[in-house]
């Protein structure tokens, strides 16, 4: 098969199969179907329901296909994470969270991850959309996020959003992590300390390099609130990024 039909079949595939409301009614009306022909005819109830199960098996076939052709639902072309320890004691925290990404596929769904100690999901307030479920899968949370209308392939746009974590920061030794999991042409975390308490002593490791470095004295100083500003263009993908520091 040449390579511009199996794009051109890959495209006509996206088309049929990635309209949620239509799959959705033709999945009903089959269903149905399948009941009246099971109640008047056994045989063509078998064959209903082999059909069913064909086009299921279609469907599922389908999301492979788009994991293995796609980096998930949307390339992150830009992204920026800052950490406000507000509270005296940094036992709350505000993260926010802005991703300038484009849409690999039609989608109308967006999961967002956190890890670490506290309660890393206590109020969350994504301005892209309605988070409708919070959940955890071993040490990892996750949020659910429905959004307003189906993000089109090749459609830019901002996800934002603003999360509130709890009982995160009381010890004497404290740390966050960041994972870049995707390619990115930049990326940039800050963490603004409480203005009443500076940390002693800061580092950051970076897995890649296998490499810590002392920030303490490259902290910069916003409304006299310390804060650990990095930025960087094209980090390698897979980089886990540790910021380590003393109260």
């Amino acid at each position: 098969m040449s390579r511009p039909f199996e794009r051109a079949l890959g495209e006509a595939v996206d088309q049929a199969l990635a309209k949620p409301r239509a799959t959705a009614a033709i999945t009903l009306v089959g269903f149905l179907g399948s009941l009246f022909a099971v109640v008047v005819n056994v045989i063509a109830g078998a064959i209903v329901f082999a059909a069913i199960f064909v086009a299921l098996a279609a469907v599922f076939l389908y999301a492979l296909r788009q994991r293995t052709l796609f980096d998930g639902p949307y390339a992150l072309l830009e992204d920026e994470t800052i950490w406000n320890l507000k509270t005296p004691r940094a036992d709350t925290a505000v993260v926010t969270k802005r991703q300038t990404v484009r849409f690999n596929y039609q989608t109308i769904v967006i999961v967002d991850y956190a890890w670490g100690d506290g309660d890393q999901f206590h109020a969350y307030d994504p301005a892209y959309g309605k988070h409708i479920f919070t959940g955890q899968h071993g040490s990892q949370r996750y949020a659910i996020v429905a959004l307003p209308d189906y993000r089109q392939r090749g459609e830019e746009t901002t996800l934002a959003s603003d999360r509130t974590v709890t009982d995160a920061f009381g010890a004497a030794h404290e740390w966050i992590e960041l994972k870049i999991d995707k390619d990115t042409r930049r990326s940039k975390v800050k963490i603004r300390f409480p203005l009443d308490r500076p940390p002693r002593k800061i580092k950051l490791h970076r897995e890649s390099t296998d490499v810590t470095e002392d920030w303490t004295d490259r902290l910069t100083k916003e409304g006299g609130r310390f804060v650990f500003d990095l930025d960087l263009p094209k980090p390698p993908r897979g980089e886990l990024l540790s910021v380590r520091w003393d109260w």
